[in-house]
């Protein structure tokens, strides 16, 4: 049975905005969710994105365009592909869909030139310029929901219980 108190309590722990985004740990709030809350950890994804960018810029830029073709790489692959897949189909988020579909991208690309078993030089180049680009849109996609203003959000909506 719920008191007024509790029932006060709840309403005041509803923020919206960076307050919201503050209060849950750099989770960010989506205005597309219906009704349940669509969040995760975007500091990290954010940061993750960051560096794989430049790190596949700067094996762009030393010209080490070449994709490992172990079976290791193949399986890890495999895995963040079926793992994005996932959860695409789990969020409820446009704006984190966009974000997950930019990384599913890159691993299926990734995982086609693991694959391949001669690829040409110009193909592996272009392959790698692109996989830096997804990355680095990847982390502007981040940051974007890292700081968005989950303006419209039903009361409460941002809470996790």
């Amino acid at each position: 049975m719920r008191t007024r108190a509790s029932t006060r309590s709840s309403r005041s722990g509803s923020r919206s905005g960076r307050a919201n985004s503050a209060a849950t740990g750099g989770q960010a709030a989506c205005k597309d969710a219906s009704p349940q809350t669509c969040s995760f950890d975007v500091r990290d994804a954010f940061l993750a994105c960051s560096y794989l960018a430049y790190i596949s810029f700067a094996r762009v830029r030393r010209g080490d365009v070449d994709w490992p073709r172990d079976v290791w790489s193949l399986v890890t692959y495999a895995i963040w592909v079926l793992l994005m897949a996932g959860l695409i189909g789990e969020t409820r988020c446009r704006r984190e869909r966009i974000f997950f579909t930019l990384i599913l991208v890159n691993f299926t690309l990734g995982f086609v030139f693991a694959a391949w078993g001669n690829i040409p030089d110009a193909w592996a180049r272009n392959a790698r310029e692109i996989a830096a680009g997804l990355w680095a849109l990847a982390a502007v996609v981040s940051g974007v929901l890292m700081f968005s203003s989950g303006r419209g959000l039903k009361r409460g909506a941002g809470r996790h219980v």
